[in-house]
């Protein structure tokens, strides 16, 4: 998907998961009965079920499909902002301002990338491209202040990106991600001891792919056409 609209980048998430409404269900059932932090949860400890199991790995193949030399550190960062968000990255709305502005101005040239990718299953936040998002006109302003706001329109959920996580060791034993489920067990057995940290996208993945977005709740924006 290229430059497009809002309505073309909900279009695009919905023929991933084409299930929008289970999932929704799924996650009110949840929600009663997880735990407000990662604090002593396990990754490995949470069943995988089938529509959760679904989008996650419908949202990895599309990713791995445009980002082939995606790595762990990558798949990670994903599934921890599709759960958390980017709040780490600002402090208030004339910082993400001005390190938006800042990041725009030594903007070099990278992938075809859509100007939206949804990537909760709530279909509520988004990576917002700054590559189409700067070639249509749009206002870095308004994105800034959307960033900003994202943390309280979405909240973070630190329980989800355990579910998230969870799901990982089946796909590698399914081949829906090109990692085994050992390399997998290693890398988040680390991560789950770090209580699930923000980390960058691997070296590998910024020289390939050079990227830049700003993960937002994409109704902030809307209508972005």
């Amino acid at each position: 998907m290229g430059n497009g609209s809002l309505s073309d980048a909900l279009h695009y998430w919905k023929s991933i998961v084409g299930m929008a409404g289970i999932i929704s269900e799924y996650w009110r059932a949840l929600d009663s009965n997880l735990p407000a932090t990662l604090d002593a949860v396990h990754w490995s400890s949470h069943p995988r079920t089938g529509p959760f199991m679904k989008f996650i790995g419908q949202l990895l193949g599309a990713h791995l499909q445009r980002y082939p030399g995606m790595q762990l550190a990558d798949v990670y960062k994903l599934l921890h902002q599709a759960a958390l968000g980017a709040g780490h990255a600002v402090s208030n709305a004339a910082d993400a301002r001005s390190r938006l502005q800042a990041e725009v101005a030594g903007l070099a040239s990278g992938p075809d990338e859509p100007l939206v990718d949804v990537i909760s299953p709530d279909g509520r936040l988004a990576r917002v491209h700054l590559r189409p998002y700067v070639a249509a006109d749009h206002d870095l302003a308004r994105l800034a202040d959307a960033f900003a706001r994202t943390p309280e329109v979405c909240p973070p959920a630190p329980d989800k990106l355990v579910k998230f996580c969870a799901c990982l060791g089946d796909l590698a034993d399914a081949s829906g991600i090109p990692f085994s489920r050992t390399q997998v067990a290693e890398y988040f057995d680390a991560i789950a001891a770090q209580s699930y940290p923000v980390v960058r996208h691997s070296q590998p993945f910024r020289d390939a792919y050079r990227p830049a977005y700003r993960v937002v709740a994409i109704e902030l924006l809307a209508p972005l056409q």
